[in-house]
């Protein structure tokens, strides 16, 4: 790599190389790979990938900033895996700038150095590179710990209560996950049929009209094998009410349309507050599962911070209230065999003006102490 090169230059060229494919075909590809590149090859441009989450999000931010329309559809081939092995490739080079090219010549030069080095790409990498670390059941309860004692002021302020937002956020997992079990269930029952005539002297007959029979889901998904990540409005009015679900989709959605002002990898993706696609009228595309009740607690800090004073109680809330007593209680729930044991919160150490939140003395000489 040159050394004129540079994260800006680098990022235009990456851009220019995926706006070939249209935007749809695009968005749907990485959906599909973000979601199940652990059950695929790990062979061509996923090998090259340094993080295959925020590397897809990036890209696909990335996708719908480009004006470009695109002619190409993105699907699995050899010249298409080409592209994006270079986009890969590209990717990587401006990785290393953010990482090392600025740093590394003068940081190799003694252990000290080193030292930097290692905890610079090291925070680097666990900030930008990763995900959030949990599971999305976790991410739900502490929503409900933090903001249930808020519900009246999320209503007057969102149009729905915090029961409504978390079970629209489940419900649109519900959908992902029956539309995958319905197409899963046609591919079987086609291969086995399959499998029964195989042997029929009339083979070739009956294996035309059950390509005839086959189900309308089935072909549909032939024709666009990421069917399953799309949802419309209606999908969620057995269990919600029409205008519930628009303000749903309205809260968590970006129009393919929209010009978005996305450029840097270190830049605040607007997929993790707006996880959710249009891609027409009454269509959408929901990108990444988890990142969903992570956007809904990003959307209710924001709303109920809107002044200091409030930013201050709810923070005041999220340390001490929430927090620590429900380490605390982890804690407890953890001896409550052991009759001899203490807990001391917010104490001081002698010598110390700093205080302390938890400290918890066991039978067996071992001091927990925890601070948050």
């Amino acid at each position: 790599m040159k050394k004129s090169k540079n994260i800006e230059s680098i990022t235009l060229e990456i851009q220019e190389m995926i706006s070939v494919f249209t935007k749809e075909s695009f968005i749907c590809f990485f959906t599909d790979f973000i979601r199940n590149h652990p059950n695929r090859s790990q062979e061509g441009f996923s090998s090259k990938l340094k993080s295959k989450l925020k590397d897809s999000l990036f890209l696909i931010a990335l996708r719908l900033s480009s004006k470009k329309e695109g002619s190409i559809k993105l699907r699995i081939s050899e010249s298409n895996n080409t592209v994006l092995e270079n986009v890969a490739n590209k990717l990587n080079d401006m990785l290393f700038l953010y990482l090392d090219e600025n740093f590394k010549n003068a940081y190799l030069q003694n252990v000290k150095q080193k030292d930097k080095l290692f905890v610079h790409e090291a925070t680097f990498k666990n900030y930008f590179l990763n995900g959030k670390l949990n599971y999305r059941e976790q991410e739900i309860a502490h929503i409900r710990r933090l903001f249930h004692p808020y519900n009246d002021l999320i209503i007057k302020r969102i149009g729905l209560d915090l029961n409504t937002l978390i079970s629209l956020c489940d419900y649109s997992e519900e959908i992902y996950k029956k539309k995958t079990l319905t197409l899963s269930h046609s591919d079987i029952d086609f291969i086995s049929r399959i499998k029964k005539i195989a042997s029929e002297e009339n083979a070739n007959q009956i294996f035309e009209k059950e390509l005839e029979n086959l189900s309308d889901s089935f072909l549909d998904y032939m024709e666009n094998p990421h069917s399953n990540f799309l949802f419309a409005q209606a999908d969620f009015y057995e269990k919600f009410n029409p205008k519930e679900v628009s303000i749903f989709c309205d809260l968590f959605s970006i129009s393919i349309n929209d010009n978005l002002e996305f450029f840097y990898y270190t830049q605040n993706n607007p997929l993790d507050n707006k996880p959710i696609i249009k891609i027409s009228n009454n269509t959408y595309l929901q990108i990444y599962n988890k990142q969903l009740p992570a956007s809904l607690y990003n959307l209710l800090y924001k709303t109920l911070t809107q002044t200091p004073k409030e930013a201050s109680k709810l923070n005041h809330r999220r340390g001490k209230k929430v927090f620590e007593e429900h380490v605390s209680n982890l804690f407890v729930d953890f001896f409550k065999k052991d009759s001899h044991y203490e807990v001391y919160r917010n104490f001081y150490i002698e010598g110390s003006s700093n205080e302390k939140d938890i400290l918890i003395v066991s039978q067996i000489q071992a001091f927990y102490h925890v601070e948050f």
